[in-house]
């Protein structure tokens, strides 16, 4: 690998030897303990990662890896990381790699992390589907019982690093997806530094995982996103959306989010996502019964939902 570039590595320790190359972590570290983390992926999930481990855990060096070198310098300027560079083999210098690019990005990561990591690295993902990755990892990783699969249920509708705080995951739910009787012990160290940012661990497997998240975050992006079309196709829209309250923008809030990412769950969670969708054209199809028959029993439909809401919002 040749040298890199000064503004795009900072205070990288071990990370950059005299002639410019990857150089070993000084020392290895205990057998339940992290000094150097891996972020593949600095934007807003991963720069918020790295954000909230810098100032939960300033003992950790994190590591950012980024697209171009312009990005990791971004990056390291943010604060986000400690050093950063655009070379995949600077994961090879670090005990824990966390995988935070886009769905459709992360196979051909995984093959080349499986090409340069040493066999005690633990590797884990932020991806939204579960399934597609764990199969990608038993694929491509060498000893994949070294991955675990993980998915923080947090996000906002902007994306990339300048929308990235470090509060991002403060309450959330942080899933992983063992895959069967996969033994989690050698993952002390990753479940510590998700506590310590302040998310709270669930487990579950992969493919209840997909349908669950299919429901509840992967329909709502793609409800909000058919809403706006809907609207969009009206002669009137801009006549309405003048008008619009704050009901609208509520609805429409997910719609702004990003197309590819949005295209790359849709495509990789496709059968739970359809499975969701057959479930809100039935729900919806009731609805339009009722107000096709003038049927005063609507009523009973707002007010079970209503009822749902405010038990959710107790949970």
């Amino acid at each position: 690998m040749g040298p890199l570039r000064r503004r795009a590595i900072a205070d990288a320790g071990g990370l950059r030897s005299v002639d410019g190359t990857v150089a070993p972590a000084g020392g290895r570290p205990g057998k339940n303990s992290v000094t150097r983390v891996a972020i593949i992926g600095v934007g807003l999930i991963g720069g918020s990662l790295g954000l909230a481990l810098r100032e939960a855990r300033p003992d950790i060096e994190v590591i950012g890896i980024a697209r171009s070198e312009d990005s990791a310098a971004a990056a390291v300027k943010r604060g986000a990381v400690t050093a950063a560079g655009a070379d995949l083999r600077l994961a090879s210098a670090c005990d824990l790699v966390v995988v935070a690019t886009p769905l459709q990005e992360m196979r051909p990561v995984f093959s080349r992390l499986g090409r340069e990591l040493p066999k005690q690295t633990l590797v884990t993902d932020v991806g939204s589907v579960k399934r597609a990755v764990l199969d990608w990892a038993r694929e491509l990783i060498p000893d994949a019982g070294r991955f675990l699969g993980g998915h923080p249920m947090a996000g906002k509708s902007e994306s990339g690093l300048r929308a990235a705080e470090p509060r991002l995951f403060q309450g959330a739910p942080w899933v992983f997806t063992p895959d069967g009787d996969q033994d989690l012990g050698r993952f002390a160290p990753l479940f510590e530094i998700v506590d310590a940012v302040g998310a709270r661990r669930v487990v579950i497997g992969p493919d209840e995982h997909d349908r669950r998240v299919a429901l509840v975050s992967h329909l709502a992006f793609t409800l909000s996103s058919a809403y706006g079309a809907t609207i969009k196709a009206s002669p009137e829209w801009r006549e309405a959306v003048r008008i619009a309250g704050p009901g609208f923008r509520d609805m429409v809030r997910l719609a702004g989010g990003d197309p590819d990412l949005y295209t790359g769950i849709a495509r990789t969670n496709r059968a739970a996502l359809l499975d969701a969708v057959d479930r809100l054209q039935a729900a919806l199809s009731k609805y339009r019964r009722h107000l096709e028959n003038d049927d005063e029993r609507i009523w009973e439909l707002f007010e079970e939902v209503k009822l749902a809401h405010d038990q959710w919002e107790r949970m």
